[in-house]
């Protein structure tokens, strides 16, 4: 039935390409001309397609002055949104049958957005352009989720480490009284392997180990979620807009603290499953997607990204509370400074920063702008990992990173208080793989209010 439904979609977009749509079963050609009004095809991540995706066209279309005619679902996994303005119609089609499907539609020219849930992998952007796939150019991170481990409401088990999450999804362990809880035999539920939660959960838990056949499979976020709330037994995997009535359970790296999917810790991506939500493009795209990208990053779309119980990545800030672990010097560093929703991550051994990060430095230097934050002084903390030089090198290396990112800002006119590096001090990561490490090769952002500044 997938394959079937798959089949029908793609038949659905080439004709769209050739400037006809499906109505009633029967193809009707639309006028393509230089007056027509545009329409948007996105595809891919069921994470996002189900509900954030249309959410976010609906209200593009809306700012765009449309009016929306009709929603229909051809099959469970697509949507059609069809709006009208000054006697034009304008369709929408939103296919999301998994990550891996979205790749191919773009690749192939039959949609506008790849709707993804994982980042391009190696061989995604060598068929996409090279590296330019993963620059801001072409990559949008539109909202930030993590992956949820879920079990029933009344499953006492409160806590595990990656390590026990990867036992239980291989099939060695399969009772629950090996982890604390009461007798009984675990249920696994998983994502198919076209969803880009599947590929998140391979490749941040698994890694090169198989999933259990005895897990059941879903295409459906929706569908998992509502089979673990109806059985004390089971444990799943969702992204965050996915729990439901079900518990999500706090997650550690080896002897680490654990750390539970929190917004915070996820717009931070300290917490073990955090992932980002992307949109990729071609390098040449029409004025309607330039918009529809630009849209996205706007206060009117994060706040639906909020709404639909993803992470925005808007900036605010929280006290945090430090970790046994912490060194003197940086406690004394951070003395009455609360923690900002974002870190800048760095490649292995690089001084450089990412999609997200070059955005972010827009959005820091917009916050602190504002007049709430007026007087008020930035702290940059770098780290780095343990494996990437020596001791004295990572020091140093951690303290180029933080001031790369106060350069950054001071371009943008916002001054820098104080920047310090601690190496491979508080890991926050101990996991195989360069996306688990790069965790740890981070530079935090403190803000200390004007009062507290001597």
């Amino acid at each position: 039935m997938v394959r079937v439904v798959g089949l029908q979609w793609r038949v659905r977009c080439v004709l769209r390409a050739l400037g006809m749509i499906i109505v009633g079963g029967s193809s009707v050609a639309v006028a393509q001309t230089a007056t027509s009004a545009p329409w948007l095809c996105l595809s891919g991540s069921n994470t996002i397609g189900a509900r954030l995706a249309p959410r976010l066209v609906e209200a593009f279309a809306a700012e765009q002055g449309m009016l929306r005619d009709a929603i229909e679902q051809p099959s469970l996994d697509e949507t059609e949104l069809r709006f009208s303005k000054d006697g034009q119609r304008y369709l929408v089609h939103l296919s999301f049958h998994g990550t891996g499907t979205g790749y191919t539609a773009l690749r192939d020219g039959q949609c506008d957005l790849w709707m993804a849930s994982r980042p391009a992998n190696a061989d995604e952007a060598a068929r996409l352009g090279g590296d330019r796939l993963r620059s801001a150019e072409q990559e949008t991170v539109l909202a930030l989720d993590g992956l949820a481990v879920i079990v029933h409401p009344d499953n006492p088990v409160r806590e595990l480490s990656r390590q026990q999450v990867q036992a239980l999804f291989t099939g060695k362990i399969r009772d629950w009284s090996a982890l604390g809880g009461r007798a009984g035999r675990i249920q696994l539920h998983a994502r198919d392997n076209a969803s880009g939660t599947f590929d998140t959960f391979k490749n941040l838990v698994l890694l090169d180990q198989p999933l259990s056949p005895r897990a059941t499979r879903y295409e459906s976020t929706d569908a998992l979620s509502a089979a673990v709330s109806q059985d004390s037994n089971a444990i799943g995997f969702v992204g965050l807009g996915g729990v439901g009535t079900n518990r999500a359970l706090a997650i550690r790296d080896g002897d680490l603290p654990a750390l539970a999917p929190t917004h915070f810790n996820v717009a931070t991506e300290d917490y073990a499953l955090a992932r980002r939500l992307y949109f990729y493009s071609r390098a040449e795209r029409r004025e309607v997607v330039e918009a529809f990208l630009a849209f996205v990053q706007r206060p009117t779309a994060q706040s639906i990204v909020a709404a639909t119980g993803f992470v925005p990545l808007a900036l605010e800030h929280h006290a945090v509370a430090l970790r046994p672990d912490a060194p003197a010097e940086y406690r004394e560093l951070i003395a009455d400074a609360t923690r900002l929703s974002l870190s800048f991550r760095f490649g292995s051994g690089q001084v450089f920063l990412d999609s997200r990060a070059s955005r972010d430095l827009d959005r820091l230097a917009e916050y602190m702008q504002t007049p709430e934050q007026q007087g008020a002084s930035l702290i940059l903390v770098g780290f780095a990992e343990r494996a990437e030089f020596s001791p004295m090198v990572t020091i140093a290396q951690s303290t180029d990173r933080a001031d790369f990112v106060a350069r950054e800002l001071v371009r943008r006119r916002v001054p820098v208080r104080h920047i310090r590096g601690y190496g491979p001090a508080l890991p926050i990561s101990d996991a195989e793989g360069d996306g688990a490490r790069a965790k740890n090769r981070r530079v935090e952002v403190w803000i200390r209010p004007p009062e507290r500044e001597s």
